[in-house]
């Protein structure tokens, strides 16, 4: 099976000019998300509850803020960036009751669509853009005109666009491939930002590494849970360079 690769020049921000997004949640990536679609001219309003210590933040920083429920009631693409284990809930309380037909469901994580916990109705997109990144070097790469890596998903595609408007929000320095071989699949994700020093590559794959050099914000969990997961079920998982000069991720995985 041939790799599918998409780069930056395969997406354009085209779908999402004269709409709206909102990004649920002010966090790590809720910043990041919303400050960098700003910046690239797409209208932003950032949902959080009344009280939130983050809505004094998002303020200061030029954002629009609203309450989730009004926020997804005004936006054409909802993206959720609260914690998984509270996503049922505000999706509950504040995003269904303002799902139509038409609009984009979106979010950065998939483990309440894969595990059944959120079912959104049939009339609308489910998306996954995932960054390979902590928000605060989204927010930096992006400031200083790179991206980073991320993992794009189509759970439901209610407009037969689903996917074009997915690689439209995620619009950045994208390379993502999958090749089938006869005893395995292997799944490479790069960029071409500052990469990750050789002497790093095995520690950034660990839980909660912090990084020296050019990768100062370290690699959290998110690696480590992969390389856990790929682990256990057989697999590999290595960092290296990438053929575009930055970081690469290559996940290898038997066949059954």
């Amino acid at each position: 099976m041939p790799a599918t690769v998409f780069y930056e020049s395969d997406a354009t921000l085209q779908p999402l000019l004269g709409k709206t997004v909102a990004i649920i949640g002010y966090g790590s990536q809720g910043h990041a998300h919303a400050l960098n679609l700003r910046d690239s001219g797409i209208k932003v309003v950032v949902g959080l509850p009344e009280g939130s210590k983050s809505r004094a933040k998002a303020e200061s920083e030029g954002l629009t803020v609203l309450t989730p429920d009004k926020a997804a009631g005004v936006a054409d693409v909802i993206m959720v960036l609260v914690p998984d284990h509270v996503q049922k809930r505000v999706y509950e309380q504040d995003i269904e009751p303002n799902l139509s037909a038409g609009k984009t469901l979106m979010f950065a994580h998939g483990f309440n669509i894969h595990f059944g916990a959120i079912t959104p109705p049939a009339n609308v997109d489910v998306t996954m853009v995932a960054p390979k990144s902590p928000g605060h070097r989204l927010r930096e790469l992006y400031q200083e005109g790179v991206g980073v890596p991320a993992l794009v998903a189509v759970h439901q595609d209610a407009s037969g666009n689903a996917l074009t408007n997915a690689l439209a929000y995620a619009r950045s320095a994208i390379d993502v491939r999958l090749g089938i071989g006869e005893n395995s699949a292997v799944l490479s994700v790069a960029d071409d930002g500052p990469g990750i020093p050789e002497s790093e590559r095995e520690a950034v794959l660990e839980r909660f590494h912090r990084g020296t050099g050019s990768v100062p914000g370290g690699s959290g969990l998110g690696l480590a849970l992969v390389k856990e997961t790929v682990v256990a079920l057989g697999g590999s998982v290595r960092a290296e360079q990438s053929p575009r000069g930055g970081a690469q991720i290559v996940l290898e995985l038997p066949r059954a």
